[in-house]
This record gives C-alpha cells, structure tokens and sequence, in this order.
C-alpha cells in the first residue's frame, strides 16, 4: 500500500484539475507538497488551501517546458525538504487544431510542454531520488489519447503516444531500482486543459472549441463519462497502492481497445520476419 505520510510529492500542473485533486488530498494524508504551475494565482491559491487544511505546501510558478526551470524546482525541493518521493509530471496543454496546414509553432509547444516536460521532470528528479535510497514514485499523465488518434488532436496525441513510450521505457530502465513508474491515461475528466491555449496561435480563432474540447473528444466511447477530478483521484490512488504501471480512468473504451490492439496483431502475424 503506497503510503504518504511524511512523504514529499512534487506535482506539476498543481494549480488545477487532477494535479490540484491530488495534492490537496495527499496533504491530508500528510504529504509535503512543492505546487508547480504555469499560472501564479493557481499555484498561490491551492498553496494557502492546502496550509489552511493543516498541511504544508510550497510552490513555484514554471513552465515545464523549460528545462532550467524544472530543474530549479528539483534544487527548491531538496533545499527545502531534502528529499522528493513522488513525482506527478501532470501539466499539459491541448493545442486543438486540424493536421492539414498545422502551425508548427503549437506543434512545437504542444509536444516540448506535455512530452518535454515529462522528461524534464524526469531528467531533474530521477538521480536524486534513486540516491536517497528511499522508495519513490514517478506518475507521468499520458491519456486515452495516447492510444488513440482523434481528429483535430494530433499534436496532443502525439505527445501523449510519446509520453507513454517514455514511461514504460522508463519502467523497464527502473525495474530493479527503489523508484516505482505508473502512466495515468486519464479519459474525460473536468480540468482546465482547454485553457491553456497558444494566445499566439494563428488559427486559433477558426477552430470551434466545443467540437475539439478534449472530454469531447474522449466521450467517443459508449457509455464514456466525464468525471471530476476527485474521482479520477481515486482511481489513481487505488492504482498506485496496487503499484500498477498503467492506471485508466475509463473503461468505456474497451471495444476500440480491442479492435486496434487485434489490428496490430493481425498486422503482426502478416509479417514476414521474426
């Protein structure tokens, strides 16, 4: 059972959604959190209701797409705490529009922010957790988009299909080591993803929000749901405690699962070499 007492968990994109959830419930099991987001009120803001509550919380605004930044977060941890035990890389951004004619500027954006930040977070944090000795964690945020293409979400796909790559590489490097890897492949759950926009996009304004929001997108599945983030909170603490590598939030899409995981083997099989 994964146990957070006394523990220190660093979270990006802690500022809202499932990053904001899980610090705020950690803390209670008391957790140290250090609150990572792009958005200084939200960082500011989950900090004091975290302190309220009882529990203790230091933050810093960074843009996880900047390498520098990470890894002045990793310095401010273990100035602070000396340590880290868990690592949520969460933050990311959506960058919605069509392949056809896409502006390589959120392309650039879109994959250095989810993927790069990922292994930002990574690069800054992985040796000094495995020279404490201590058990530790790393949870990276791909998405059910990691597995499945949806039109008007290739750049987001993309980043999420590299992120989740990245993980079970990562778990393969890591079996036997104290640091423990799970991917969380969210399906629609309330965050304020769609916010987080390129003001600089060229094309932004001709793309309709309300046909490329992501829990649309991700609602495709019958009998698919959008959750709170509380919700989704507590799938991935039953799958941490579990220790499970990949941990869903959905299961509403379990026929396309199927399909395409049979298309890959049927493909396969076809081919002509072992």
């Amino acid at each position: 059972m994964h146990n957070f007492e006394g523990a220190v968990a660093v979270v990006t994109g802690g500022g809202s959604g499932i990053g904001e959830a899980f610090s705020k419930r950690i803390a209670k099991q008391g957790s140290k959190l250090v609150i990572c987001d792009v958005k200084q009120e939200s960082v500011e803001r989950v900090v004091e209701d975290i302190k309220r509550e009882g529990g203790i919380a230091i933050g810093q605004v960074i843009d996880v797409s900047n390498h520098e930044e990470v890894l002045s977060v990793a310095d401010k941890t273990y100035k602070e705490f000396k340590k880290c035990n868990f690592l949520f890389n969460n933050a990311g951004v959506l960058g919605p529009g069509l392949l056809k004619g896409a502006d390589k500027k959120t392309f650039d954006w879109v994959l250095q922010t989810n993927l790069g930040g990922v292994f930002n977070g990574v690069n800054a944090f992985l040796n000094r957790m495995l020279d404490q000795g201590e058990t530790g964690h790393i949870l990276n945020t791909s998405s059910v988009s990691g597995i499945f293409g949806w039109a008007g979400l290739g750049f987001y796909s993309a980043s999420k299909f590299g992120i989740l790559g990245f993980t079970l590489s990562l778990n393969s490097e890591l079996k036997d080591s104290n640091i423990n890897v799970s991917a969380l492949l969210p399906g629609g759950v309330e965050t304020g993803i769609t916010s987080a926009i390129r003001k600089d996009q060229s094309d932004f304004d001709k793309i309709d929000l309300s046909t490329l929001d992501l829990e649309e997108a991700t609602a495709k599945a019958k009998d698919s749901i959008t959750i709170a983030p509380d919700q989704a909170v507590d799938v991935i603490l039953e799958g941490l405690n579990n220790n499970e590598l990949i941990i869903f939030t959905h299961n509403g899409y379990l026929k396309e699962l199927k399909e395409y995981t049979s298309s890959l083997i049927e493909a396969m099989e076809k081919a002509p070499f072992k």
